[in-house]
Protein backbone atom coordinates (compact mmCIF):
# COMPACT_ATOMS: atom_id res chain seq x y z
CA UNK A 1 0.00 0.00 0.00
CA UNK A 2 1.65 3.85 -0.72
CA UNK A 3 0.10 6.15 1.18
CA UNK A 4 0.29 10.15 0.07
CA UNK A 5 1.74 11.96 2.51
CA UNK A 6 -2.04 13.99 2.85
CA UNK A 7 -3.34 10.47 3.88
CA UNK A 8 -0.10 9.88 6.36
CA UNK A 9 -0.73 13.51 7.79
CA UNK A 10 -4.44 12.96 7.91
CA UNK A 11 -4.25 9.02 9.86
CA UNK A 12 -1.83 11.12 12.25
CA UNK A 13 -4.20 13.89 12.97
CA UNK A 14 -7.68 11.50 12.94
CA UNK A 15 -5.58 9.13 15.78
CA UNK A 16 -3.83 11.62 17.54
CA UNK A 17 -7.53 13.28 18.11
CA UNK A 18 -8.87 9.36 19.03
CA UNK A 19 -6.37 9.31 21.52
CA UNK A 20 -6.66 12.45 22.91
CA UNK A 21 -10.18 11.12 23.97
CA UNK A 22 -8.96 8.59 25.87
CA UNK A 23 -6.32 10.57 27.57
CA UNK A 24 -8.33 13.71 28.49
CA UNK A 25 -4.92 15.74 29.12
CA UNK A 26 -5.34 18.46 26.39
CA UNK A 27 -1.81 17.35 24.91
CA UNK A 28 -2.62 15.37 22.14
CA UNK A 29 -5.68 17.56 20.87
CA UNK A 30 -3.31 19.81 19.44
CA UNK A 31 -0.90 17.56 17.74
CA UNK A 32 -3.78 15.58 16.25
CA UNK A 33 -4.93 19.41 15.04
CA UNK A 34 -1.67 19.62 13.60
CA UNK A 35 -1.75 16.55 11.86
CA UNK A 36 -4.80 17.84 10.12
CA UNK A 37 -3.73 20.93 9.11
CA UNK A 38 -0.46 19.59 7.68
CA UNK A 39 -3.20 16.96 5.81
CA UNK A 40 -4.71 20.03 4.41
CA UNK A 41 -1.40 22.16 3.56
CA UNK A 42 -0.34 19.07 1.99
CA UNK A 43 -3.45 18.63 -0.15
CA UNK A 44 -3.26 22.03 -1.13
CA UNK A 45 0.63 21.16 -2.43
CA UNK A 46 3.06 21.85 -0.05
CA UNK A 47 4.81 18.47 -0.85
CA UNK A 48 8.30 19.59 1.21
CA UNK A 49 8.50 17.03 3.80
CA UNK A 50 10.82 19.07 6.20
CA UNK A 51 8.36 21.77 6.01
CA UNK A 52 5.24 19.59 6.47
CA UNK A 53 7.09 18.43 9.58
CA UNK A 54 7.96 22.04 10.66
CA UNK A 55 4.15 22.71 10.26
CA UNK A 56 3.16 20.16 12.78
CA UNK A 57 5.76 20.65 14.89
CA UNK A 58 4.91 24.91 14.96
CA UNK A 59 1.08 24.27 15.09
CA UNK A 60 1.50 21.24 17.39
CA UNK A 61 3.21 23.08 20.18
CA UNK A 62 1.90 26.13 19.27
CA UNK A 63 -1.28 25.52 20.30
CA UNK A 64 -0.49 23.67 23.13
CA UNK A 65 1.00 26.45 24.52
CA UNK A 66 -1.53 29.15 23.08
CA UNK A 67 -4.68 26.86 23.95
CA UNK A 68 -4.16 24.03 26.82
CA UNK A 69 -4.38 25.94 29.76
CA UNK A 70 -7.75 28.07 28.60
CA UNK A 71 -9.11 24.74 27.41
CA UNK A 72 -8.09 22.44 30.55
CA UNK A 73 -9.76 24.83 32.78
CA UNK A 74 -12.77 25.46 31.17
CA UNK A 75 -13.02 22.27 30.85
CA UNK A 76 -12.51 21.64 34.29
CA UNK A 77 -14.30 24.52 35.77
CA UNK A 78 -17.01 23.26 38.14
CA UNK A 79 -15.85 20.04 37.70
CA UNK A 80 -13.80 20.12 41.01
CA UNK A 81 -15.68 18.86 44.15
CA UNK A 82 -14.81 19.97 47.69
CA UNK A 83 -15.43 17.52 49.78
CA UNK A 84 -14.03 18.92 53.04
CA UNK A 85 -17.73 19.54 54.14
CA UNK A 86 -17.28 15.53 54.89
CA UNK A 87 -13.97 15.77 56.78
CA UNK A 88 -14.97 14.37 59.96
CA UNK A 89 -18.92 14.10 59.90
CA UNK A 90 -20.14 11.29 61.95
CA UNK A 91 -22.61 8.78 59.86
CA UNK A 92 -24.33 5.91 60.52
CA UNK A 93 -22.84 2.61 58.79
CA UNK A 94 -25.70 0.56 56.56
CA UNK A 95 -22.93 -1.70 56.07
CA UNK A 96 -20.71 -3.59 58.26
CA UNK A 97 -16.88 -2.70 57.29
CA UNK A 98 -14.48 -5.57 58.36
CA UNK A 99 -11.69 -4.90 60.54
CA UNK A 100 -8.60 -3.07 58.57
CA UNK A 101 -11.14 -3.27 55.06
CA UNK A 102 -13.43 -1.87 53.03
CA UNK A 103 -17.30 -1.83 52.52
CA UNK A 104 -19.63 -0.15 50.35
CA UNK A 105 -21.92 2.56 52.41
CA UNK A 106 -24.35 5.20 51.12
CA UNK A 107 -24.36 8.95 52.58
CA UNK A 108 -26.03 11.64 50.74
CA UNK A 109 -27.65 10.02 48.25
CA UNK A 110 -24.14 8.46 46.75
CA UNK A 111 -22.04 5.23 46.96
CA UNK A 112 -18.69 5.49 48.76
CA UNK A 113 -16.21 3.33 49.84
CA UNK A 114 -15.63 3.37 53.38
CA UNK A 115 -12.39 2.28 54.59
CA UNK A 116 -11.91 0.80 58.20
CA UNK A 117 -8.26 1.52 59.01
CA UNK A 118 -8.46 -0.07 62.67
CA UNK A 119 -8.61 -3.70 63.84
CA UNK A 120 -11.66 -3.73 65.28
CA UNK A 121 -14.79 -4.38 62.99
CA UNK A 122 -17.12 -2.17 62.42
CA UNK A 123 -21.28 -3.16 62.38
CA UNK A 124 -24.34 -1.54 60.81
CA UNK A 125 -25.71 1.10 62.69
CA UNK A 126 -22.84 2.18 64.29
CA UNK A 127 -21.69 5.74 63.63
CA UNK A 128 -18.30 6.42 62.67
CA UNK A 129 -16.52 9.66 62.19
CA UNK A 130 -15.10 10.29 58.26
CA UNK A 131 -11.34 11.67 59.21
CA UNK A 132 -10.25 12.62 55.21
CA UNK A 133 -11.99 12.90 52.24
Amino acid sequence: MNLSSTQIWLIIGIVLTILEIVSTTFVVLFFGIAGLITALVSFLGVSSVTLQMLIFAVVGIGGLVLFRGKLSAAAHKGGATDYSSLVSKVIVLDSAIPANGRAAIMHMGTTWTAINESSVPLLVGESGANCSA
